[in-house]
């Protein structure tokens, strides 16, 4: 089976692929020892287990780790929604006639191809009908078993491309126009920092921070105050269990809405 790497083995900790049937798989550093290093977001091939675990649970207590036969570098050319995406910078199919290296092109999302869709609608909406040097990122959650996906390219105006018969890696089958459109603009409302999801998990930890330092001193002034109407061992529960509370809630925090969005790169 065909899957990508969504976490990397450690010494302590297996890592993780996600199958083309939308499953976790793990594996551990001794079913790569005798590949390449492996990087994040590796295609790569394995075998399946013999028995399916049907929980994460059930998979690492019974170590039913799968074994990683290769690991595949495809270069991938194809066209969707009048929108030709490429993971090459200078396809050998492709008249570019702009490319826009300063911002990065983003889409992300818990689904690969909403992710990939919200990059192309941020791409026309600045006036490119390419997006090239493309870029899968994957973070993965495994309290919550959440995966999101992020796309990221560089913008792009092409003129004509062609497929390559010599190329297996593209999936053109046959000559394809791509009519321009207007030169690329760069919208600032679309401009962001970094992930709108990003941020949004800065913002709640931060809160969750605040808030935590605050449980404390709140209930050592209730001990005072209140001396006599509430006994100090039930501030401090309240306390611990507040804390408690915030760092559960920090732990699992993955916001994971659907994002298209331009980023300056840094240089």
């Amino acid at each position: 089976m065909l899957g990508q790497v969504i976490r990397l083995a450690s010494s302590k900790t297996p890592g993780a692929i996600l199958g083309l049937d939308d499953c976790v798989y793990y594996y551990t550093l001794e079913n790569q020892q005798t590949l390449e290093q492996i990087s994040l977001g590796a295609e790569v091939e394995f075998a399946e287990p013999e028995n399916d675990a049907s929980s994460i649970l059930k998979k690492l207590l019974s170590k039913e780790f799968v074994k990683i036969i290769n690991t595949q570098a495809v270069n991938y050319n194809f066209e969707i929604n009048q929108t030709f995406i490429s993971n090459q910078k200078n396809p050998s199919n492709v008249n570019i006639l702009e490319t826009i290296k300063n911002y990065d092109v983003c889409g992300e999302s818990l689904s690969k191809q909403q992710a990939l869709q919200e990059m192309i609608y941020i791409a026309r909406a600045c006036g490119a009908n390419a997006v090239l040097n493309t870029k899968l990122d994957i973070f993965f959650n495994p309290l919550k078993k959440m995966i999101m996906f992020r796309y990221t390219g560089n913008l792009a105006q092409i003129s004509s491309l062609k497929n390559n018969q010599d190329d297996s890696s593209s999936s053109l089958n046959n000559d394809i126009e791509v009519k321009p459109c207007l030169p690329i603009h760069i919208h600032k409302d679309l401009i962001h920092k970094s992930s709108p999801n990003d941020l949004l998990r800065l913002h709640i930890k931060t809160m969750l921070i605040v808030i935590m330092l605050l449980a404390l001193p709140i209930c050592g002034q209730m001990i005072l105050k209140y001396n006599d109407i509430v006994s100090p061992s039930i501030s401090i529960f309240f306390a611990i269990l507040i804390g408690i509370i915030c760092l559960v809630s920090y732990i699992n925090i993955f916001p994971h809405k659907n994002y298209g969005y331009l980023r300056k790169q840094m240089h």
